[in-house]
């Protein structure tokens, strides 16, 4: 089974088009000034936390599709990935997938094929703890809204970022960007639509740790 790269959220990792400009306008000044957020807080992406056990992720999203790493992948990437496709959304921006894409097979879905399986949630695990979470989503009702909206949903959360689209702890990083993925909805025609990624991970895998 074809593995994916690590800080990647789907199958689009494997496409060179995807590395395309960022394009990410953080506004905030537009913002009111945040309430005092907690000096160090633990990150989380809808309730899904770094060192978060396997099990528990399994629990939480029951239609996930959980593999073992290609062993030339683990050093990078951990030992286990589990993806969900249908059903996903963050800030209100859904993940726009096939039917099928949370079947076994969609793991090997590849651009041209007519599958649309790029969008969605993955998750990477060392010794069964959480070291890597993303989600992408579609840019819904035009990009600079859907930025403006995630930017709002983690604004309101954890504050002002420490750089553009980016906030850190010290212990985990957490982003988002604008991201370009295959989309072959328009009858098989592979085209590039806006998406919206927000990643999470640990700067050092916390699962090397005694927590």
């Amino acid at each position: 089974m074809k593995q994916k790269e690590r800080r990647s959220t789907s199958c689009a990792a494997k496409v060179p088009e995807l590395f395309g400009a960022m394009l990410i306008v953080i506004l905030v000044w537009a913002f009111p000034a945040a309430a005092q957020k907690p000096s160090s807080p633990q990150f989380d992406l809808k309730g899904d936390t770094v060192g978060e056990t396997i099990e528990a992720f399994k629990k939480a999203h029951p239609s996930a599709h959980c593999f073992k790493n290609d062993p030339a992948r683990v050093v990078q990437n951990g030992e286990d990935t589990c993806e969900v496709h249908r059903g996903i959304s963050f800030a209100g921006l859904p993940a726009m997938v096939d039917e099928d894409c949370d079947q076994a097979e969609a793991a090997n879905f590849k651009v041209g094929d007519g599958h649309n399986c790029y969008q969605g949630l993955i998750a990477q695990f060392r010794g069964g703890k959480l070291i890597f979470i993303s989600y992408t989503v579609e840019a819904e009702g035009g990009l600079d809204i859907a930025l403006k909206q995630v930017l709002t949903a983690l604004y309101e959360k954890y504050g002002e970022p420490t750089k553009n689209g980016t906030w850190s702890n010290g212990r985990e990083v957490l982003y988002f960007r604008n991201w370009k993925t295959p989309d072959e909805r328009r009858n098989g025609t592979i085209r590039y639509t806006d998406t919206i990624l927000i990643e999470l991970y640990a700067i050092e895998d916390i699962s090397k740790k005694d927590i």
